[in-house]
Order: C-alpha cells, then structure tokens, then sequence
C-alpha cells in the first residue's frame, strides 16, 4: 500500500520517491523519458555506475502507484 510521496520529492520534478511493500521506488514521470532513455541509451549510465559516480538500479515494471 503506498501512503504518499516522500516529502523530500518536492525536488524532483521528473518524478518521485514512494514505498511499496517496503521497497524505495522512485517513478520517472513521461515528461523526463525521453532525457532518462538517452542515459540509459548513450552509455553514461553504464559509465557513471563503472566509475562510482551514480548509484546502480533496476528498472521495475509495475502498476502506476496510487498517490494521495
């Protein structure tokens, strides 16, 4: 059950933090897809985790989460 954002996610205007079933999610919201496949397409993703500048994640497919 997912309760809210994280408060700290008024900083993010790509997305967002939420828990589900105690896992930290974080949603990429449609108007950033397009600036996130190019990271993830251009390889500096896979370059910034190689170098310990970014922290590692898995992409998830799950339901749009209900926030209130």
């Amino acid at each position: 059950m997912i309760k809210a954002k994280l408060p700290s996610s008024f900083r993010d205007p790509s997305g967002f933090l939420f828990f589900r079933n105690g896992s930290l999610y974080r949603q990429v919201n449609t108007i950033y897809k397009e600036n996130y496949d190019c990271l993830i397409d251009s390889g500096l993703y896979e370059a910034l985790i190689n170098a310990e500048l970014l922290i590692p994640h898995n992409e998830v497919d799950i339901e749009r989460p209900n926030i209130r």
